[in-house]
């Protein structure tokens, strides 16, 4: 428990944890698709996508690709760092369901990143493993925590 300052309730050490975890992850979600945003915008003007940054259906264009892909990281990674900070105050309801919801779609994309890649011999890429659980570590604090988020 994390001592009030102000004689309120005393925030739960697991929130105060899963609040961390999605302003951290968030922060990394949002910077790498403003990496890839950026990246985007340099090389379109090039006219020159190089193929390795081809992700997705192939019938797409790449810069449709990577256009999609970095609006959805930078989104997602708002959302957590938002939910993060508004977790971390008491009577916040909206973020109990936020967060969850965030959670689940951060661990959806960090199984996704796990999956392995064509062409790879069917390696996994094991790094995703302690960020899915992260994420799941997220989602069971807030359905534990559920009086925290109750308004007062």
């Amino acid at each position: 428990m994390v001592e009030s300052t102000d004689g309120g309730a005393a925030r739960p050490g697991e929130v105060t944890v899963a609040g961390g975890v999605l302003i951290a992850f968030g922060s990394l979600l949002g910077a790498v698709g403003l990496v890839l945003l950026i990246l985007l915008a340099m090389l379109t003007g090039s006219g020159r996508i190089p193929e390795w940054l081809s992700v997705g259906p192939q019938p797409v264009q790449p810069s449709l690709r990577l256009l999609v892909l970095g609006a959805l990281l930078v989104l997602l990674g708002v959302g957590q760092v938002v939910t993060g900070m508004a977790m971390m105050a008491p009577g916040r309801a909206w973020s109990r369901p936020a967060g969850m919801v965030l959670a689940v779609a951060g661990a959806a994309l960090a199984a996704w990143a796990l999956w392995p890649a064509s062409g790879t011999g069917g390696s996994v890429q094991a790094a995703f493993l302690p960020v899915i659980a992260a994420y799941l570590f997220v989602a069971l604090a807030l359905i534990l925590a559920r009086g925290w988020f109750v308004r007062r």
